[in-house]
């Protein structure tokens, strides 16, 4: 027991402690590296913007996209890049042959996707033309990358 606080030193503190050699498992970590996620994520990337846009488009009744536009434009989401951008090499009937969708379904559904402006023709270069989903390289940001606070990668579970 400690009678005189003048001389105190560390060593009176841990008289009696014993320290296990053996190091305890943490979940904590104090470096900077990226953490894992929670969410261990299977299949293409399908935003929640995206979503909602869908619902919305949903409630113009008539004017609203066609089933076949909906399942083309989930199944071209397994085959874009980062940038939304399919390969100059796409072909519709690959991913009706994957899919065991008709042709035609997928040709209809891919026009639809077209001419309401969910899917569109660029060029790189000038010249090198490809089909891109439209806003997925925005939607595909992180949250450092966007300038909105809004902005990030937010997929629906």
């Amino acid at each position: 027991m400690v009678t005189s606080f003048e001389t105190l030193s560390a060593s009176d503190f841990t008289n009696n402690i014993q320290l296990e050699t053996k190091t305890l498992k943490t979940n904590m970590k104090f470096s900077k590296k990226n953490q894992k996620s929670k969410y261990l994520m299977h299949g293409p990337k399908f935003f929640d913007e995206l979503r909602i846009y869908l619902i919305k488009n949903n409630e113009l009744g008539e004017y609203a996209l066609p089933s076949s536009a909906l399942a083309t434009l989930i199944l071209l989401h397994f085959k874009v890049n980062d940038l939304g951008r399919l390969p100059r090499d796409f072909k519709l009937s690959t991913i009706a042959n994957e899919s065991d969708i008709p042709y035609s379904t997928i040709h209809t559904g891919f026009q639809a996707l077209l001419h309401s402006g969910a899917v569109r023709e660029i060029f790189i270069n000038g010249k090198i033309p490809v089909y891109e989903i439209c806003n997925y390289a925005r939607f595909n940001r992180t949250a450092k990358e966007t300038k909105d606070n809004d902005g990030k990668l937010s997929y629906f579970r």
